[in-house]
């Protein structure tokens, strides 16, 4: 596996492994109180309240994005040891520096919520395409006969629906799809969409129950 960080993280991650025992330790704590989700907000948000406060973006940044490498690597049967000196070897000056790759095998261990964070996503995409943008915009169309003049035009009201999607297999970019609607098709749509919201409801409710949490 090729590994490569882009040039704007090398210094961030070089200050990353080069914190203090007492600073490196004040992140590991903020991690393990990390949520899972793939946003940094979380972890920057707890950073702003240590000595890391001042680099709390940069840092959470680097941590989540070499977190989420690794999940996706060890979920493509890479070893981690692999993962490691591949990572390590990427921006690293010094390739001797056992406390440096120390530092990484403890940040690989604590990828839990990065890891869980990935396997909601997973669940909710499956195997094929994710919506990642979406808009519904409508507008007027006049309509004209031979012979006839902008005052006896007819007006039609049409509807587009313009998604952006990716594909879960694949890390190419989105691509985009626009579908056309008319009244009758925004009326089904937005039936389907209320039918489906009521047959979450029913679900949180019947679950609600148990010892098990749903995560939306």
């Amino acid at each position: 596996m090729n590994i490569e960080i882009p040039q704007k993280d090398l210094s961030t991650f070089q200050a990353l492994l080069s914190l203090s025992k007492e600073q490196f330790g004040e992140l590991l704590d903020c991690i393990k109180r990390m949520p899972p989700q793939l946003s940094n907000e979380p972890l920057a948000n707890l950073l702003t309240k240590t000595s890391l406060k001042s680099q709390s973006t940069e840092f959470s940044e680097i941590i989540v994005k070499f977190m989420y490498s690794y999940v996706r690597a060890i979920g493509n049967n890479m070893d981690t040891e692999d993962f490691i000196s591949d990572f390590y070897n990427s921006f690293a000056y010094n390739n001797n520096d056992e406390a440096g790759i120390g530092r990484l095998r403890v940040l690989t261990s604590l990828v839990t919520p990065i890891e869980t964070a990935y396997k909601i996503i997973l669940a909710k995409r499956g195997t094929g395409k994710y919506i990642t943008k979406q808009n519904l915009s409508v507008e007027v169309k006049p309509i004209f006969s031979d012979g006839m003049g902008v005052e006896d035009a007819s007006l039609v009201m049409s509807y587009t629906l313009k998604f952006e999607y990716g594909d879960s297999n694949e890390d190419d970019e989105s691509q985009t799809i626009s579908l056309s609607f008319d009244k009758d098709d925004i009326e089904h749509l937005s039936n389907l969409i209320f039918s489906v919201q009521d047959q979450a409801d029913a679900l949180r409710q019947e679950f609600s129950k148990t010892s098990l949490k749903i995560i939306d």
